[in-house]
């Protein structure tokens, strides 16, 4: 947006010495997509060099010059994304991945970063089309189907945030635990239900594998059930006392908001809308 009056400025000069507006590269067949060509497959070997050896802007270089020279592959816009990422340009990664989206719009590592992107810049809406967008052609991919879950839940659509998770569970019994059940349990404490949320993840607390998550999850489903005594069991070693109780009351006041009936209209000016208590951060993980 910020470039908008500089090209527009430019286009008269550019039309007067014989250039022509470059038209934005189409969408290609992956299925007949020929190899990746030795200048792109070198660069992409370059820039991986230099990001294993931590020389970021050699690496950035290379895979911007090998983006440059796609004829259709997106190796090179995801891992420069997945860079800018990690150096938190969000903007920059999602520039990158919807460059990759115009020349694969169906490819579902792409869409689920964008999802990751929309996420992070509180855009639930648009990341629950992304990540439905890759489940068309990808309906299986457990990544998507957690991403999805994640952004319904955050759009206080619970009861479709669990079929998404309940999905994955399904097809990706050996590998889907203990994200995918750390999110549907905190999908039903959100949605009142934390006796489903107990019962889902008592068992897994027990595994070795448990996350911290996984436990706070399950420390804030035994304190909406005035089980104080497990659930402080559960945070002893890395959350405060002042913690626990802390989330637990903002789970109770979301809780308490989603469940309060939409008040009556006044005669008059239309109210302001109501807008629920936010869910307590950082219990959701979206994969990859």
């Amino acid at each position: 947006m910020r470039m908008l009056v500089l090209a527009l400025l430019l286009l008269p000069l550019a039309a007067c010495n014989g250039f022509q507006k470059q038209t934005p590269p189409g969408p290609v067949d992956v299925v007949h997509l020929p190899p990746m060509s030795g200048q792109e497959q070198a660069l992409m070997i370059s820039a991986d060099s230099a990001l294993a050896s931590g020389d970021t802007e050699r690496a950035e270089r290379s895979y911007l010059d090998a983006v440059a020279r796609s004829q259709g592959h997106v190796e090179a816009h995801l891992a420069l994304a997945s860079l800018y990422l990690h150096e938190g340009k969000t903007q920059q990664a999602g520039e990158i991945l919807g460059k990759a989206a115009q020349l694969q719009p169906n490819n579902p590592v792409v869409d689920h970063m964008l999802g990751k992107i929309a996420i992070a810049q509180d855009r639930p809406a648009d990341a629950l089309g992304d990540f439905n967008r890759g489940l068309v052609s990808t309906p299986g991919d457990l990544d998507l189907l957690n991403g999805a879950g994640v952004a319904s839940d955050v759009l206080h659509r619970h009861r479709a945030a669990q079929l998404f998770y309940q999905r994955a569970l399904a097809l990706h019994p050996a590998i889907a635990q203990p994200t995918t059940k750390t999110n549907l349990a905190m999908s039903y404490i959100l949605d009142g239900q934390s006796k489903a949320a107990i019962a889902l993840l008592k068992d897994e607390a027990k595994k070795p594998a448990a996350t911290p998550q996984l436990r706070d999850n399950l420390a804030l489903a035994y304190g909406l059930e005035g089980r104080t005594v497990e659930a402080r069991k559960l945070t002893a070693g890395h959350m405060t006392e002042d913690e626990r109780l802390a989330s637990l009351a903002r789970v109770h006041a979301y809780i308490a908001a989603e469940q309060a009936p939409a008040p009556r209209q006044p005669i008059g000016p239309a109210p302001a809308p109501h807008q629920p208590v936010a869910a307590p951060p950082s219990v959701f993980g979206i994969g990859r």
